[in-house]
C-alpha cells in the first residue's frame, strides 16, 4: 500500500470515530431527557413510548420523543434541553436561549410539534392530543412564552395525576399507534 492509501484509511477511520462520539452523545442526551421526565411519565401515564418513529400520514416518517396514554386522552411531548433564559413566542422563527455567556438559537419547534400531532392523530383519530414542549433544563421566559410550553416542573404542577383508567377506545387506538411505531434507533 502507498501513502495515499494510510492516508485515506486514516482519514475514514477518523470520520467513523467522529460519528460514534456523536451518535453516543445524541443517545445520552435523549436518555437523560427520559430521566428527566420519569416523575411526570409516572404520575401521568398509564403507558408511554419514548423515541419512536411513525408515519407522518405522507409517505414519510416523524420522530416523536414521548407519547403518553392518560385518561383524558394523549399527552404528546417534544423535549429541549436548553439552559438560562429562553426568548420564544408562537410567530418567532428562531427562538434563542442565553445562558452563562452563551447563545444559542433554534428553529422554533411549535410546527413541528404541530405536524408531529397530526401524524399521532392519523393513527388515533377520536383521541384527544395535548402537545406540548417542555424544556428539561432550568429555564426562565423572561418575555413569556407560548401556551403549550412549559418546564417540567410546571408540566407537573399544571397537570393532575391520572389515576382512572383510559377507556376502551382509547386503548384500542393506543394499541393501533404501539403497533405502527418503530424505534427512533
Amino acid at each position: 500500500m502507498n501513502e495515499t492509501h494510510y492516508i485515506m484509511a486514516l482519514a475514514a477511520l477518523v470520520t467513523l470515530i467522529v460519528i460514534g462520539v456523536l451518535v453516543m452523545l445524541v443517545i445520552r442526551r435523549r436518555r437523560a431527557n427520559a430521566r428527566g421526565l420519569q416523575p411526570l411519565i409516572r404520575n401521568l401515564a398509564q403507558d408511554a413510548l419514548t423515541n419512536i418513529v411513525i408515519s407522518d400520514g405522507n409517505q414519510g416518517e416523524i420522530y416523536i420523543d414521548h407519547l403518553l396514554l392518560t385518561h383524558r386522552g394523549l399527552l404528546l411531548l417534544d423535549t429541549i434541553d436548553a439552559a438560562g433564559n429562553v426568548f420564544a413566542g408562537d410567530r418567532m422563527d428562531t427562538w434563542s436561549a442565553t445562558h452563562k455567556g452563551n447563545r444559542i438559537n433554534f428553529r422554533n419547534p411549535i410546527p413541528a410539534l404541530t405536524d408531529r400531532a397530526s401524524a399521532v392523530k392519523v393513527l388515533a383519530p377520536t383521541v384527544p392530543i395535548e402537545s406540548f414542549i417542555v424544556f428539561t433544563a432550568n429555564v426562565q421566559f423572561p418575555k413569556g412564552h407560548p401556551e403549550n410550553v412549559t418546564t417540567v416542573a410546571d408540566l407537573l404542577n399544571t397537570v393532575p395525576p391520572d389515576p382512572p383508567a383510559a377507556s376502551e377506545e382509547f386503548n384500542t387506538q393506543w394499541a393501533a399507534i404501539k403497533a405502527a411505531a418503530s424505534p427512533s434507533f
